[in-house]
């Protein structure tokens, strides 16, 4: 169980990465997590990058609360449902959205 921001990120993401459902893929996400740091994660034919700050321009920005993903990265909550009540909002391209599920299946 993941407790706190930054092991969503040093932790959970780089565990979870499947390199080969993105081997011919280039994507940069920036995950703006209220109240708390920001993160960018690159996706680059199937290397992964993950990093505090700020990416000048990600395909897709995804914004949401430190409750809200951990409720998601822990399994309590859906993607689908945090971003169809609003606690997860998207912008950009949504296709990268949906295929962070597939880079990052849940355990």
């Amino acid at each position: 169980m993941y407790t706190d921001i930054e092991q969503v990120f040093t932790e959970a993401l780089p565990k979870r990465f499947r390199a080969i459902q993105s081997a011919t893929d280039k994507a940069v996400f920036q995950f703006k997590i209220t109240d708390s740091k920001d993160w960018v994660v690159t996706v680059d034919n199937g290397n992964l990058d993950i990093k505090e700050g700020t990416h000048d321009n990600p395909q897709c920005t995804l914004r949401v609360g430190v409750q809200a993903l951990l409720d998601i990265v822990n399994g309590k909550e859906s993607i689908q449902l945090a971003f169809m009540t609003g606690k997860l909002q998207i912008e950009g391209d949504l296709p990268y959205a949906i295929k962070l599920a597939h880079y990052f299946p849940a355990d």
